[in-house]
């Protein structure tokens, strides 16, 4: 029985023996990007780093499981307000800070998850049921070195940014048994353009039972930042981009 042949008119031509997987990435951001952390410490103590191990937390049987996760979700608490200015202001939410260099940042678990949005909206090869969890075994955010990186600095004409443009304010309506309720939501705002620059490596090439995740696939899935961007209110399309993809 002759074998499908998925044709890829990607990057490059991909040799049938195997294809890239690392590329070096560049993000152009053209709409104006807002910050997405909570400003207030005490979210990350009470509802993100719990929401982060919920699932660890409920397959932990014996108190030493327990505590287990209780240490990482402590780290992972200390790690986030690390992250946060230090005259963060109640009410809005704001850009991370890497804690070396001051630079504001987005982490490596925003990119994988614009991934999973765009592997959701375009699928590969026609499907897009389990992406997600393709996209968490086979592809990393990475240096050049193939190193896992946490953080991404935001880069305006060759210099890291290390502060915001300005405070972003926006009604948000919502329809409540009482009626309809406006409140008024504010966020750190870094004006474009900008650029983000950081390397992925696909592990194996991420083989799927639906096909590889080829130059050709990721390509599209960041090209869905042309209409669904990064960071706060991302589908009022603040924070697009246009993407490069280079096979390194």
């Amino acid at each position: 029985m002759k074998k499908k042949v998925i044709e890829d008119d990607g990057l490059e031509e991909e040799s049938k023996a195997k294809a890239p997987n690392f590329y070096r990435i560049s993000l152009a951001v053209t709409e104006d990007m807002l910050g997405t952390a909570p400003a207030n410490p005490e979210i990350y103590s009470r509802f993100v780093a719990d929401k982060a191990l919920k699932d660890e937390k409920k397959l932990a049987k014996t108190e030493e499981e327990k505590a287990a996760v209780q240490e990482k979700q402590d780290d992972v608490t200390r790690e986030e307000l690390a992250m946060l200015p230090e005259d963060n202001a109640k009410g809005i939410t704001v850009f991370r800070r890497d804690p070396t260099s001051g630079a504001l940042i987005l982490t490596d678990t925003m990119i994988r998850g614009f991934l999973k949005e765009g592997a959701a909206a375009i699928g590969l090869n026609g499907a897009t049921w389990g992406m997600t969890t393709k996209i968490d075994r086979f592809v990393f955010v990475t240096n050049k070195d193939k190193r896992p990186i946490r953080v991404i600095p935001i880069i305006r004409d060759g210099a890291i940014v290390t502060a915001p443009d300005d405070i972003y304010e926006r009604p948000l309506r919502a329809m409540t048994m009482q009626g309809p309720r406006v409140t008024l939501a504010a966020s750190e705002r870094v004006r474009a353009p900008f650029s983000l620059e950081f390397y992925i490596y696909i592990v194996g090439l991420g083989s799927t039972d639906k096909g590889k995740i080829t130059p050709k696939v990721l390509k599209e899935w960041l090209d869905y930042g042309v209409y669904c961007g990064l960071g706060q209110y991302r589908t009022g399309g603040h924070g697009r981009f246009d993407a490069i993809v280079e096979p390194v």
